[in-house]
């Protein structure tokens, strides 16, 4: 099956996907209702979480949104920003610890909630080897000339897992003839201009498995196109934000119970401030802004588990009662 994927560009049915798990994985975010958004133009923010030791998940947060009504959001972040952050700061999970920054998180989150799409967070175990792709695949990439970049191994397989999970997402949401634009964080995986067309080239070849109707343009950039107004570094602040306080929350769930529960549970009780303000956000219901937390563990050699988290009240997520979806 691994040598199936280079001779086909679509897949008529789920069972003809060269991936086991992603079958698996569009029937969880089915059971969420997912849906493809009416738009002409969709954009895709990315950033990412839990690279640095100790972390058992690397978090990658995603905000799909509704390019032509962003006018609710981006009043909201104009004022916030006058009030909180004038001197133009960025907003970021890791720099929550700022006076400033805190101050404007509550404002922050309620402001995206004025953005129709969805925010998703893939907490995917790190445990898992060559979740993207399969082994040999970043050889036989390079062998028939497909990717031109050098890449650390780690580096491939944060970009191949990204490209991948993303396309998986844009075949759900996406409708035919829409524009996509996709910003990410500036990471190695843009560290050049081949590194740049690499991930375009595997973005355009995931997407050709799972979309199954044609697109309108496609756009890749990095947060380095703002041009200093904050505005498409705010939004990718949105994701970033997310992948951090869902990703700790995954993290800490698995060192408190030692896996992610099968059932109902209580969130665990040692995350962060802002991480509980985060999750208590995220797992807030809303019907304009759709918020999915999602984690892919290693359960054994060659198999995974993935699942869906929701929150069965509207309290904080430290302390309050968590289901398995």
């Amino acid at each position: 099956m691994e040598d199936d994927w280079r001779q086909k560009t679509s897949w008529e049915r789920n069972d003809e996907w060269p991936f086991r798990w992603v079958p698996r994985l569009v029937e969880k975010l089915r059971e969420r209702n997912l849906r493809p958004i009416d738009t002409s133009h969709l954009w895709i923010l990315s950033d990412y979480s839990g690279t640095q030791p100790g972390s058992r998940f690397f978090s990658i947060g995603v905000l799909v949104a509704d390019a032509s009504r962003l006018a609710g959001w981006e009043l909201k972040r104009v004022a916030l920003r006058q009030q909180f952050l004038n001197d133009g700061r960025r907003m970021s999970f890791k720099n929550l610890n700022d006076g400033n920054r805190r101050a404007a998180l509550i404002p922050f989150l309620e402001a995206a909630d004025e953005i129709r799409g969805l925010s998703v967070v893939f907490a995917i175990d790190r445990q898992i080897a060559h979740f993207g792709g399969f082994d040999g695949f970043q050889k036989g990439l390079m062998e028939r000339s497909i990717i031109l970049g050098k890449w650390k191994p780690h580096s491939f397989e944060r970009m191949i897992t990204v490209t991948h999970l993303l396309s998986v997402l844009l075949g759900m949401v996406a409708r035919a003839g829409q524009n996509v634009t996709w910003i990410s964080d500036a990471d190695d995986s843009f560290a050049t201009e081949l590194h740049r067309r690499d991930c375009a080239r595997m973005m355009g070849i995931f997407s050709g498995f799972y979309v199954r109707h044609s697109m309108g343009a496609m756009a890749i950039g990095t947060t380095e196109l703002d041009e200093g107004d904050r505005y498409e570094e705010d939004l990718a602040a949105i994701p970033d934000i997310a992948a951090g306080g869902v990703g700790e929350l995954y993290n800490n769930v698995l060192t408190e119970f030692g896996k992610v529960p099968g059932i109902s549970f209580l969130g665990p009780t040692n995350l962060s401030k802002k991480s509980d303000l985060i999750t208590s956000w995220f797992f807030h219901p809303n019907e304009w802004h759709q918020k999915i937390a999602c984690s892919v563990r290693k359960v054994a050699e060659g198999h995974f588990q993935i699942g869906v988290l929701s929150e069965e009240n509207n309290g904080p997520a430290s302390g309050s009662l968590l289901r398995p979806l």
